[in-house]
């Protein structure tokens, strides 16, 4: 395990973000091209890509959606959600981490953020931060949201 791999990332993420040179790279040219800005009535959410380290090596949790979910029903995903009236969008990112992953007990550092991004699909204008902890905690998916904890 690369103990330095937090220190190395923070430092990039402090740089310049590539922003939509680097998303367009992943578009699917059979659904069209993504705006570059979203809409005025876009719903804003964060993400939070977690590092912490498992058996020696950095993990990274993701989520099965549960198939009843509104939006991004039976899809992988980043634990995440919109964001609340009065909140910023890496306190969304904790909180939404929290709750889905019923992980209380897990100090989280966020080291930086990546480009946001907008989901055509569900109207969000996702703002994925990147986050470190010193220790995987004790992890209880919330089975409304969390059909299976994936770490990857």
């Amino acid at each position: 395990m690369n103990v330095e791999l937090p220190k190395r990332l923070a430092e990039r993420l402090a740089g310049p973000l590539p922003g939509p040179e680097a998303i367009s790279r992943f578009v699917d040219e059979h659904r069209g091209v993504l705006p570059i800005d979203p809409p005025a009535d876009a719903r804003e959410a964060a993400v939070l890509i977690l590092l912490y380290p498992r058996e020696g090596q950095w993990h990274v949790p993701l989520t099965l959606r549960p198939a009843s979910l509104a939006d991004h029903a039976g899809q992988i995903s980043l634990p995440g959600g919109a964001v609340e009236p009065g909140e910023t969008s890496a306190a969304a990112a904790i909180r939404e981490f929290h709750e889905e992953l019923g992980a209380a007990d897990m100090a989280v550092d966020l080291i930086g953020r990546l480009s946001p991004r907008y989901v055509m699909a569900s109207r969000f204008r996702v703002e994925p931060w990147v986050g470190v902890a010193p220790r995987r905690g004790q992890l209880v998916p919330d089975p409304a949201e969390v059909d299976e904890l994936l770490e990857v």
